[in-house]
């Protein structure tokens, strides 16, 4: 009987901070395009160092090349940033990963491929890829609800910060 339980179970596969789920988020890009999001995460840092907003998303096998991704987040940028705006930070991060899970009857095995491009908002408020002198377009303030809840819900930037906000709190 304990045999029937375990095989019937489908623990989502663990990295380094976590779960990964079967997360019903997603981000709206300009194009239409819609990114299925793994997590959105505030980080906080003992040393000092100022705080990032995270963006990790569902990418194929070419996003973790690192021209395809510096491309592809620049297409990512306009939808994410007033969301990085609301919370008021001045680091962010744009993380593509490719999840690979393979189930069999009791066994589950996983290989994740990471690969992640901080923005950086200087002084001017211009903000940049961090190592690339260039700036990123200015953008406008957007109240377009863009990212989801975790149950599908549409969220403003304002929505998003209030929640992302209390779960920083609270951890």
């Amino acid at each position: 009987m304990c045999i029937a339980l375990l095989a019937c179970s489908s623990p989502e596969p663990v990295g380094r901070f976590g779960e990964y789920g079967d997360h019903a988020q997603r981000l709206v890009l300009d194009s239409g395009d819609t990114l299925k999001v793994l997590r959105v995460k505030l980080w906080t840092f003992k040393d000092g160092a100022s705080p990032a907003l995270q963006l990790e998303y569902a990418a194929t096998e070419e996003a973790i090349d690192s021209s395809h991704a510096f491309a592809f987040a620049q297409e990512i940028w306009p939808a994410f940033a007033p969301y990085v705006q609301a919370v008021e930070v001045r680091n962010a991060i744009i993380t593509a990963t490719v999840l690979h899970v393979r189930r069999a009857p009791l066994v589950q095995s996983s290989l994740m491929q990471h690969f992640g491009i901080v923005l950086t908002q200087n002084s001017n408020g211009y903000w940049h890829f961090r190592g690339h002198p260039d700036s990123l377009p200015p953008l406008g303030v957007s109240t377009r609800q863009r990212l989801t809840s975790r149950n599908g819900v549409p969220l403003s930037p304002k929505e998003f910060a209030a929640m992302i906000l209390a779960e920083s709190d609270s951890a």
